[in-house]
């Protein structure tokens, strides 16, 4: 049992760790939206590549998400980070194109 417990709050501090990935994706996306409505549009193409990597990394930590909350056995814990996990891929992705459509 203590080595079960272990591994369950293992397994939810690594889970934390690409929430807070997605979670700053999120926020660098959100600045990227201002850099692209008032950067230099020499470097337009710079910011779309940042916000095509922003976008990935979101995308892959979500997969890590996905991955840890399969194995947990804490339902309002899996359901809280199951539901950040989709906000924060739904929010990155709407501010990643906001900031396309200003380059």
């Amino acid at each position: 049992a203590t080595r079960t417990a272990a591994i369950q709050s293992g397994t939810k501090e690594a889970t934390e760790v690409p929430l807070d990935t997605m979670r700053a994706c999120r926020d660098a996306l959100r600045h990227a939206v201002i850099v692209a409505r008032c950067g230099n549009r020499n470097a337009a193409s710079d910011v779309g590549v940042a916000v095509q990597l922003m976008l990935a990394a979101t995308s892959g930590a979500g997969l890590n998400v996905d991955i840890n909350l399969g194995t947990l056995a804490d339902t309002a814990y899996v359901e809280r980070a199951r539901w950040e996990r989709q906000d924060l891929e739904r929010s990155a992705t709407e501010e990643a194109s906001r900031a396309r459509s200003l380059l």
